[in-house]
């Protein structure tokens, strides 16, 4: 065969050579971290528009949108500036917002924005489908129920504005114009008493400076609607060689025939290091900085089968709730380290083998989950001042028999609470809107295939995929599920699919228990599964899982918590013969190259707001670095 024309031969691999540089540049991950370059016009364009420099921002913007053009944060951000010079800027925004909105669909930011345009242009109805569109995606928006609720009236839609004027007021108690409408409608709807309270909120807001408004000006469009300053989106870290290591047990308590009785790492005194609190016939508090040495009694755990610990009256204190097996009891917690716990806040009559303090309702305060081994999951809606009967609190819609609590996430990322359960079988129940909750919901499954049999359960993230996988022991078998679907999805399909790969020495070994941490702070969690005769450790590293060369005592039980406050986490295991065990954590954190969080969130409420629960009396954090400064504050 004769060769073509060298000419024509060059010409066609240059056309394929362009084509696939093309194809590679447009297939480049957008989330790739941007250079420093890229980095110092971001940064540059936030502090114009800090200053309300919007023209100038646009122009720093426009530069660095024209080097990271498949770039959500710099487009959207350009977007503000735009935005912000009123009718100068409008129509490009708007351009840029459709760009911005391509990059990425799901973000509440875009719709909120192109909200406030259609607002501004008089276009109501088109305003109140994008705040529509915006609050599908940010269901807990304070700003965002304000402004369907505002649009609803606009469009003379008043009945239905009244249950997202409540929502506001609720999710951010400082938003002066939701009061003031709330006591309208309030008004209007004969609720007189409701109305003076929301009334006398309104004028207290305005007169004290505390409150917030809404108005064209750029710190007063809401939330959604300022500039990202966060463009690195946070990835998973490269885990490196492993570095743990486990002093030798060290022996707490003596062996207890039936096992050891109910135990839990607390720290009543908010000194971020918490005490071992043990239940049971003689219930006592034990300080493991050192030496483990009791530090008092607990009589309020005396006889108590389960309990549970959580700042139920929000008054920034621990308060605990005890079962001894017919009912619960809701303490009161005191200052100290180990509190008298002599008021009870609640008494709810149910037998609860299990328990966990959870935000259900999603307002704010925890609410009661028990669990009785007999009979579907009971629910206490916790009021404030007192826990209703399970009987007065909204049903979560159970059917199946529950004999452990796993978890309250997210599970298909619809931004409301969902239970995941553990009876006869695994189940969980779906969260939603007006207490419209449904158990193992056909068109969104668990896990593919039939019910799931596991004698231990956990939801954490294995790989450092940033997605928490269905952690399983099977028989004796170990197996973890992968994420899957949400509730963007398709129908039918399930949250959770397809089976981590495990080495045949970890999947072909019988397990009796599991527990998660992270024991070297790189980023990603070892799971600690133990046999009859020894516990082992795993790490994933590069997706990959494989034994750590080391062995722990076998354990029935393994809490995992920082018991001598060196910021590494250590273990509680409970032997075969019910004694409890210290194993220290060896970890040397001052040669690491770590970046840390280290966190107290104490706080007392500040009248409605309920965000002074975050960062409010008594929070301490502290900041490191890779340099090992410290910021403490």
């Amino acid at each position: 065969m004769q060769g073509g024309h060298p000419v024509l031969t060059r010409l066609i691999v240059l056309t394929c050579l362009l084509a696939f540089l093309l194809f590679f540049v447009g297939c480049t991950p957008r989330n790739l971290p941007p250079t420093s370059d890229l980095v110092a016009l971001h940064l540059e364009g936030l502090n114009q528009l800090s200053q309300h420099k919007f023209v100038a921002a646009e122009a720093v913007l426009l530069k660095l949108v024209s080097e990271s053009q498949r770039a959500f944060v710099p487009r959207f951000n350009l977007a503000v500036a735009q935005l912000n010079q009123a009718e100068k800027g409008i129509d490009r925004a708007l351009k840029t917002l459709t760009i911005a909105d391509k990059l990425n669909p799901d973000d509440p930011r875009v719709h909120y924005n192109l909200g406030i345009i259609h607002r501004f242009l008089g276009e109501e109805e088109a305003a109140l489908a994008e705040f529509k569109n915006a609050l599908t995606r940010a269901p807990r928006d304070s700003d965002c129920h304000y402004q369907v609720a505002i649009g609803l009236i606009r469009t003379g839609k008043n009945e239905e504005a009244l249950p997202h004027f409540e929502m506001a007021v609720q999710l951010d108690p400082t938003i002066r114009g939701a009061w003031n409408n709330l006591q309208l409608a309030w008004r209007r709807a004969g609720r007189i008493e409701d109305a003076d309270r929301a009334l006398a909120t309104f004028r207290d807001l305005e007169s004290s400076g505390r409150g917030r408004a809404h108005s064209t000006m750029y710190t007063e469009q809401g939330k959604l609607a300022e500039a990202i300053r966060d463009w690195i989106i946070p990835g998973p870290v490269d885990p490196g060689p492993s570095s743990i290591v486990f002093q030798e047990p060290i022996r707490i308590t003596e062996a207890h025939e039936g096992g050891a009785p109910p135990f839990a790492l607390v720290d009543a005194d908010l000194d971020c290091i918490p005490d071992l609190w043990i239940a049971g016939s003689d219930a006592t508090a034990w300080d493991l900085t050192e030496a483990p040495e009791q530090v008092g009694s607990l009589t309020v755990l005396d006889g108590a089968v389960c309990f549970a610990i959580g700042d139920v009256d929000e008054d920034g204190i621990p308060d605990v709730a005890t079962s001894d097996g017919d009912e619960v009891r809701i303490f009161h917690g005191t200052e100290g380290r180990t509190p008298d716990y002599s008021e009870i806040i609640s008494t709810v009559k149910a037998n609860a083998t299990d328990m966990m303090l959870a935000d259900i309702d999603m307002e704010g305060d925890l609410d009661l989950l028990m669990a009785t081994g007999n009979g579907p999951i009971q629910f206490a809606l916790n009021e404030g001042r007192g826990f209703r009967s399970v009987q007065d609190s909204p049903s979560l819609r159970g059917i199946q028999a529950v004999d452990r609590i796993i978890a309250v996430r997210d599970l298909d990322l619809d931004h409301d609470a969902d239970l995941l359960l553990q009876g006869e079988s695994l189940s969980w129940i779906s969260g939603a809107p007006q207490w419209k909750y449904q158990e193992n919901p056909e068109q969104r499954p668990l896990t593919v295939g039939g019910p799931i049999h596991a004698s231990s359960i956990l939801l954490v993230d294995v790989d450092g995929n940033l997605e928490q996988e269905l952690v399983l022991l099977q028989q004796g078998k170990l197996s973890i599920q992968k994420r899957a679907a949400t509730t963007r999805d398709a129908v039918g399909k399930a949250l959770f699919e397809g089976l981590v790969d495990l080495p045949a020495e970890i999947s072909s070994a019988n397990y009796r228990t599991i527990a998660a941490a992270d024991l070297d702070l790189n980023g990603t969690q070892e799971l600690l599964l133990s046999t009859s005769k020894n516990t082992v450790v795993v790490q994933f590293q590069e997706g990959s899982a494989s034994i750590v060369t080391m062995t722990l005592p076998a354990a029935v039980t393994i809490v995992v918590g920082d018991i001598d406050g060196d910021g590494d986490p250590d273990l509680i295991i409970e032997k075969d013969d019910g004694s409890l065990w210290l194993v220290r954590n060896s970890l040397d954190i001052e040669n690491k190259n770590l970046h840390a969080l280290r966190a107290h969130l104490g706080g007392r409420r500040d009248g409605d707001d309920r965000r002074t629960n975050l960062l409010g009396f008594g929070a301490r954090l502290e900041l490191r670095n890779p340099d090992q400064a410290l910021l403490a504050f």
